[in-house]
């Protein structure tokens, strides 16, 4: 049995663990991340001289497009790039239309959360909130956050050992 033609994946990542699930899933799967989208640091950043942390530990040779410009900017290079597939993990923006439209299988977000709980910027809320559970939700991307049909879902207890600011480290 013959494998898949490679998905070439353009990604939106602003925080580096959900860039990693993104590129390790690529790696693992032989598909090609041909563009990582971020955005830029607001000013009053506690980082020296505007360096994005992100990009800075991102592997070498990663095409990176950092900006806050999405439909006028971003939407255009992507067209061009001609990817399968948008995926997005822990990225704090709407993705416009301009962008949802262009891949040819569509656009998903990975989610931290048990979606419909956990919607928006925010799901660690739910642990801080008492939650004893860790979920990852995966959805096709639609306009408003989190609003997508779910893909696919894993639920798990949260281990004893966690707490809501250990899970972001994890």
């Amino acid at each position: 049995m013959s494998r898949p033609e490679p998905l070439r994946i353009v990604c939106l990542n602003a925080f580096m663990p959900g860039f990693r699930v993104l590129h390790d899933f690529a790696a693992r799967n032989g598909h090609e991340i041909v563009l990582v989208v971020t955005l830029p640091l607001t000013s009053g950043s506690r980082y020296d001289e505007g360096a994005n942390p992100f990009v800075v530990d991102l592997p070498e040779r990663t095409d990176v497009l950092i900006t806050g410009k999405l439909r006028t900017v971003a939407a255009p290079v992507v067209e061009a790039l001609r990817p399968d597939v948008v995926i997005s993990a822990a990225f704090p923006r709407l993705i416009p239309a301009e962008i949802l439209q262009i891949p040819k299988y569509g656009a998903i977000n990975c989610h931290p959360s048990p979606l419909p709980e956990g919607r928006g910027p925010n799901p660690s809320r739910l642990i801080y909130e008492g939650d004893e559970r860790v979920a990852a939700s995966v959805h096709r991307t639609a306009a408003e956050f989190d609003t997508g049909a779910i893909l696919a879902q894993r639920i798990a207890p949260l281990p004893a050992d966690l707490n809501g600011s250990g899970l972001m480290q994890s």
